[in-house]
């Protein structure tokens, strides 16, 4: 019996990516998506100089007023300022825990 050669596999490596038709196709294609993406924002830009916004003949809002539901307090400030320290001591009324 003889013995089996087995041949080492040729090390093949893709060192170009794209061919060059491949490359001028995406050139190609990211010129016209730029100018396309150049003219779309141009067109926005000069639509407010071309198209001006039409002018309103009707007639002028009418003035706003503000109806109050609740009486406002009287006086949202303490009427004396407090002569003594703050103390530490907390007097409460007895009142169940809320949630």
């Amino acid at each position: 019996m003889s013995p089996i050669e087995l041949e080492e596999p040729e090390l093949d490596l893709l060192l170009q990516w794209e061919d060059e038709s491949t490359r001028h196709r995406r050139r190609e294609a990211v010129l016209i998506s730029t100018l396309a993406h150049v003219v779309v924002i141009s067109a926005l830009a000069l639509q407010a100089k071309v198209f001006p916004a039409p002018k309103r003949t009707g007639p002028p809002k009418p003035e706003q007023h503000i109806t109050l539901l609740f009486n406002l307090p009287a006086r949202l400030t303490q009427k004396a300022p407090n002569q003594r320290p703050p103390s530490d001591l907390f007097v409460g009324e007895n009142r169940p825990a809320r949630p």
